[in-house]
């Protein structure tokens, strides 16, 4: 075999031009070259063999065999934030902080006054749940009865009692109302039926199947309810 003189790539020894660039051969053409540049071109023997490049992976793609399940897992979509309920504000690393419902407000609203911030001015003593007695406290304004946990005054044992049965609102004076309850609500034994009865000092009251003695502690209370 024979190299081309101009990009000496290997030829046969009978071919006319190289292949690879178009360059016609003859023996007078190479041993010309080989004169002018005083460098023998070597044979195929003597060259040193040069590494061929390595062929490319075969795919891995096989039409008999089907994909992994993961390949048509569907994307996720990121968890939104957790809500914010009524009455609750967002604490550190994403905890909630339970708030009453007296801070629970927008901003500029007065905040609500509290129970424990209402002077007590009287008290209910029943005996009809527990035979050591219960008390419960009366406060300015309005006072709930019933078996809801909205309720001021609540007992819950009271299958009679309405969730808010009935409620004792002083202001200028003490009175006694019924809030359109199953159970019915009594005033020294006469029902009471208006929302607004006057209400006196050791004064005996029903709620459903409860029964209440009313004393009023305040003697300024005391005065104005007359």
């Amino acid at each position: 075999m024979k190299s081309c003189p101009k990009c000496l790539n290997f030829l046969e020894d009978d071919a006319p031009a190289c292949e690879h660039c178009g360059t016609v051969l003859d023996d007078s053409v190479i041993e010309r070259a080989q004169g002018a540049s005083g460098v023998r071109m070597p044979t195929v023997a003597e060259s040193p063999a040069r590494p061929r490049p390595s062929p490319p992976p075969a795919s891995t793609f096989r039409p008999d065999v089907p994909p992994p399940p993961s390949a048509f897992r569907p994307q996720v979509p990121p968890a939104p934030p957790a809500a914010v309920k009524p009455g609750a504000a967002a604490g550190r690393r994403g905890e909630t902080i339970y708030m009453p419902p007296s801070e629970a407000r927008t901003p500029g609203q007065p905040a609500l006054p509290r129970a424990s911030d209402r002077k007590i001015i009287a008290i209910l003593v029943t005996y009809s749940w527990n035979p050591g007695g219960q008390l419960f406290p009366v406060r300015e304004g309005r006072n709930l009865i019933g078996r809801g946990e909205e309720c001021d005054i609540r007992i819950a044992e009271d299958p009679m009692l309405s969730q808010v049965n009935s409620h004792i609102t002083f202001r200028q004076n003490f009175v006694l109302g019924d809030m359109v309850s199953m159970g019915g609500t009594d005033l020294n034994g006469e029902p009471v039926e208006e929302q607004f009865r006057p209400l006196g000092n050791y004064a005996q009251i029903r709620t459903g199947s409860t029964h209440w003695m009313f004393v009023i502690i305040d003697p300024a209370s005391q005065d104005r309810s007359g």
